[in-house]
């Protein structure tokens, strides 16, 4: 689920996850794609099994 400014919240069961991501990027181009980064760079690289 993503909404307004690039927030997303992401449900991974395999992995027992819920990580919910708030910015504050309104006004800046792609506030999806920085989500996107923060959550493969930083939160589902520091769970992996």
């Amino acid at each position: 689920m993503s909404g307004t400014g690039g927030n997303k919240v992401v449900v991974v069961p395999d992995l027992a996850l819920v990580a919910v991501i708030t910015t504050t990027n309104f006004n800046v181009r792609q506030p999806h794609a920085i989500s996107e980064k923060l959550l493969s760079e930083h939160v589902l690289a520091a769970v992996q099994p």
